[in-house]
């Protein structure tokens, strides 16, 4: 399988977007931390190296989460509201047809179905806005860790790979 890696310039704006899914750095610091890990005669990784840049994308898939699970609660709280709005129109709406001989309060109560109709439309919105935000944030997050994920293992192979290397140059030395 070929796998396909990606730099900071054959990445858009739109996939570059790690600061706005909650993380405190960019795909290009941590390609350039990657980039900046020295090779040991040429050829070997220190251990210490590579771990630190998995401690490294570990904290950025945290915070990624993190996010995720704030956007998450926030989507779950304007359902909530809206839920409630709609309980209180559908009262005021009961309201409303069980009184229609008073004037006065038939205008209350048709003045407070306007303001809470125009308020669950506003809310609706905000939810339908906030959903589709999320799925493409969703949509670019997994995306980014299934990326970071490969590289994961690609550095865990380097590392085994080192780690042969290694035992095979001691076992020559002996």
């Amino acid at each position: 399988m070929l796998v396909q890696h990606a730099t900071p310039s054959t990445l858009d704006e739109s996939q570059d977007q790690l600061l706005l899914a909650g993380s405190k750095i960019t795909f290009t610091d941590i390609y350039n931390k990657e980039m900046d890990i020295p090779l040991v005669k040429g050829k070997f990784y220190r251990a210490d190296d590579v771990d630190n840049t998995f401690i490294l994308l570990n904290g950025v898939l945290t915070d990624v989460s993190q996010q995720a699970f704030r956007k998450h609660k926030q989507m779950i709280d304007l359902q909530e509201e809206v839920a409630n709005l709609r309980d209180e129109l559908a009262r005021v709406e009961t309201e409303r047809a069980s009184e229609s001989d008073d004037s006065e309060r038939v205008q209350t109560l048709w003045a407070q179905v306007d303001t809470l109709q125009n308020a669950l439309a506003k809310r609706e919105g905000d939810l339908k806005t906030l959903a589709i935000a999320s799925k493409k944030k969703i949509a670019q997050q997994d995306a980014q860790i299934q990326q970071l994920n490969q590289e994961a293992d690609e550095m865990g192979d380097l590392i085994e790979q080192l780690v042969a290397k290694i035992q095979q140059l001691e076992a020559s030395n002996q």
